[in-house]
């Protein structure tokens, strides 16, 4: 039938109907895609971004699907429409932008290292040797709908708000003197006496003179005087900044030149040409003549009767073949001819004319990418924790201003025992937190 066919292809009749279709399709096909293209609407716009409709129909349709594999029912249009569903979504990815917009401005960052970890470490991802398994990973994701930088993205993203939230609902113990001294700062009532002394009652008050003004504030210069402060607005470092403080031991290297090892692997390739016939005894006269020397190309064209019967597959790798002719073109040795091979598209024969060996970067020939790469990987860590101790930094500095205020307090009035006995907190508060 296939014969059949290519004679046909080559008659007046079919190259005047070939022309046609290829004009139709100019004029009307390829036409329609820049004639009629229309813009993607735009659903919601949260804090300048973007939600498209089309965006928002993919998420429609997983979150349906996801649905009804749970269930284990079909649920209709109608009744997801129904059901409210798309408004759900919508209302999800408004969120979901609400919480990525915050922690894009807290400057949250979740390294590449982090995200392997978890992977790694994730049961659904693991073999049946019980560690991670890069082809079960592979097929999880695809059940899922999805491929791996869309999903490690999306890891990024709910860690990176997971850390942000957090933040905000972990439990964070205030100390017991501390909270104290808030406590009765905001909410402490006290009763007193008072005495009323106008200026009109004061008589007879001398002026003091110039000299004695500045004798005063020469003795007393203290109780006029503030320690110097000063604002600061940012902290500006670069992940780049960091990079020669982070050391990667000598071990990760080797560990993480393991686990890339498929990077540094160029698999075996080969160079194949195939013949397709429809018999058995056919294939087996070209086997047969090609063992007993003649050139591939004469054989084919005499058993089958015209040229260019060869397919030139060219060079590839193994898994770039069919099941049933990656074993049997991968078992040949170069120059020989493979007896007849059968598929669901007939019978072939295979000649390898060149094979190129499988080849693994040595682990001295990539050392210093690999650690260039933990580095960078690191490297949002270690400025993650320089920013966690510049804020213990400057809290102590905020309570050790507020030891200073209270300081100059006693100062002024050096019997009251309430500012006396609040400085002594603010004293062992401030000691508590510089042992930290």
């Amino acid at each position: 039938m296939l014969q059949s066919m290519r004679s046909y292809s080559r008659s007046a009749i079919a190259v005047l109907m070939f022309i046609f279709l290829i004009i139709t399709f100019g004029a009307w096909g390829v036409g329609d895609i820049f004639r009629n293209r229309t813009p993607d609407p735009v659903v919601a716009d949260v804090a300048g971004t973007e939600i498209h409709s089309t965006f928002l129909r993919q998420r429609f349709t997983q979150q349906l699907d996801q649905l009804q594999r749970n269930t284990g029912s079909t649920i209709p249009m109608n009744q997801a429409i129904a059901l409210n569903i798309h408004m759900r979504v919508l209302e999800g990815e408004i969120q979901q932008v609400m919480r990525d917009k915050l922690s894009k401005d807290y400057g949250l960052v979740i390294s590449d290292e982090f995200v392997r970890k978890t992977l790694v470490q994730e049961p659904a991802f693991r073999g049946l040797g019980g560690t991670f398994d890069p082809n079960m990973y592979a097929r999880v994701l695809q059940s899922m709908g999805t491929n791996e930088q869309i999903y490690v993205a999306g890891l990024k993203r709910d860690y990176a708000v997971d850390e942000l939230f957090g933040s905000m609902t972990g439990g964070v113990v205030t100390p017991a003197d501390y909270a104290e001294l808030l406590y009765r700062y905001r909410l402490e009532k006290r009763v007193a006496d008072t005495t009323v002394v106008t200026f009109a009652s004061i008589k007879n008050v001398r002026m003091p003179t110039d000299d004695e003004l500045k004798a005063y504030y020469e003795t007393n210069k203290a109780k006029f005087a503030l320690p110097e402060y000063r604002k600061l607005k940012f902290v500006y470092v670069k992940a780049d900044d960091v990079m020669g403080d982070v050391k990667v031991p000598p071990e990760k290297l080797r560990e993480e030149y393991e686990i890339r090892l498929g990077e540094f692997t160029t698999l075996e390739t080969r160079d194949i040409d195939q013949v397709v016939l429809d018999s058995e005894d056919k294939a087996n006269a070209l086997a047969d003549a090609v063992q007993k020397g003649k050139a591939f190309d004469a054989a084919a064209k005499e058993i089958l009767g015209r040229d260019n019967a060869v397919i030139k597959l060219g060079m590839l790798k193994k898994s770039d073949l069919p099941a049933g002719l990656a074993d049997p073109a991968f078992d040949l040795k170069q120059g020989v001819v493979s007896r007849p091979v059968r598929t669901a598209l007939g019978w072939h024969v295979l000649l390898v004319n060149k094979i190129a060996p499988k080849t693994v970067k040595p682990f001295e020939a990539v050392k210093d990418e690999v650690e260039q790469t933990l580095k960078k990987s690191a490297a949002p860590d270690r400025l993650l924790a320089m920013a966690t101790d510049l804020e213990k930094q400057l809290n102590r500095g905020a309570i050790q201003r507020a030891v200073d205020l209270l300081q100059q307090a006693q100062r002024l009035d050096p019997n009251n025992q309430l500012i006396r006995r609040d400085l002594e907190r603010a004293v062992r508060i401030s000691r508590a937190v510089t042992a930290k």
